[in-house]
């Protein structure tokens, strides 16, 4: 009860009432404070079950600060989550001790996918190093069949998070050639895997598609999103310091921004021509899942098309609010910032 009053101090607008914002402030600090009080007791007899509680609460808290816009204590929050989770399963760290319980596995994989967006963002969190240490993340293999479209999601989960650590593995690495020949096996493997993804992909596809509605086949719609953008990390990892590399990915990025334009397109209740900037539909207003905003931060980051870069920011600002960490306004600008100054010579 104590979070959810929390949640409900929200501050709604930057031109409410400078001591209705300060009210507001005060109220959730109280909650805040009450409901780190309440979980004190729980912590301190570091039962499993004790500790499962107030993980989820950790969780809570920080989706709550990213709701606020609130990055910084969101982090923290999350750090604290990791510890956490260190109690829950001793061992986990050093790969020594797997999960107990199917639901600490569950807690571990929310943690887990918060790194994830944080290594795409490139904040100032573990970028993925706390990641690398779930034995399961590790798991290579790609299933023949799915069973449902979570499945298939979960499996594109563990690709994209592969994708990531090579990236990141191919930019801390010397220019030994063992190393080098070691990358080059995981990306073909990689390459091999995302393939098979996607023939297992398509043949789910076909054979539910006469079965499901057309809110189903629009979420269908975004993991062929996502296995294009983990296309392109894994063909670009090993040439991290060259930015014409993805040049010749440019047929790749126009797939990406023609998906999503559907998909928007099929959620949004107008057209995109006549949707403003500013304003969202319940349904994009905020999501804990990544979304959509993650692959058009990346387009715009990364292709080389100026006229598709624009298109990329001109999308995250359409009908989207906030995506787990992810916020338009702060996404669109930090992305504009980057293409101006690429574009007047001044990043290498």
């Amino acid at each position: 009860m104590e979070i959810a009053n929390a949640c409900c101090c929200k501050i709604e607008s930057e031109d409410s009432e400078l001591s209705n914002i300060t009210t507001q402030k005060r109220l959730a600090l109280q909650y805040y404070n009450k409901a780190i009080g309440l979980l004190r007791p729980q912590l301190c007899n570091r039962r499993p079950e004790s500790v499962r509680i107030s993980l989820v609460v950790c969780i809570i808290f920080i989706y709550l600060e990213f709701m606020q816009e609130r990055y910084e204590d969101g982090y923290v929050h999350f750090r604290h989550g990791l510890q956490l989770l260190d109690l829950l399963t001793p061992g986990l760290s050093s790969g020594s001790r797997p999960f107990r319980d199917c639901a600490d596995e569950s807690l571990a994989e929310t943690l887990a996918w918060l790194d994830i967006q944080t290594t795409l963002l490139k904040t100032n969190s573990s970028q993925g190093h706390y990641s690398r240490k779930l034995p399961s993340w590790h798991d290579t293999e790609v299933p023949t069949a799915f069973r449902d479209i979570l499945h298939a999601r979960q499996s594109m989960d563990r690709l994209l998070f592969r994708s990531y650590a090579l990236e990141e593995e191919s930019r801390q690495s010397s220019c030994h050639s063992a190393t080098t020949f070691d990358l080059l096996g995981s990306q073909k493997r990689l390459r091999n895997d995302l393939a098979f993804w996607s023939k297992t992909f398509g043949a789910y596809t076909k054979k539910m598609w006469p079965f499901i509605g057309d809110q189903d086949k629009v979420a269908y719609s975004y993991l062929p999103v996502y296995h294009e953008m983990a296309f392109i990390i894994v063909e670009t990892s090993l040439y991290p310091t060259d930015e014409s590399i993805f040049d010749r990915y440019t047929d790749n990025f126009v797939f990406i921004l023609s998906a999503i334009k559907d998909i928007l397109e099929a959620m949004l209740p107008v057209p995109l021509a006549h949707e403003a900037s500013k304003h969202c539909t319940q349904r994009f207003s905020y999501s804990a899942q990544m979304g959509l905003i993650p692959p058009l931060y990346y387009t715009a980051m990364k292709c080389r098309v100026p006229i598709l870069r624009r298109q990329a920011v001109e999308l995250v600002t359409t009908g989207l609010h906030e995506e787990g960490i992810w916020d338009t306004s702060l996404s669109a600008q930090m992305a504009r910032e980057v293409i101006s100054l690429e574009e007047k010579g001044l990043c290498g």
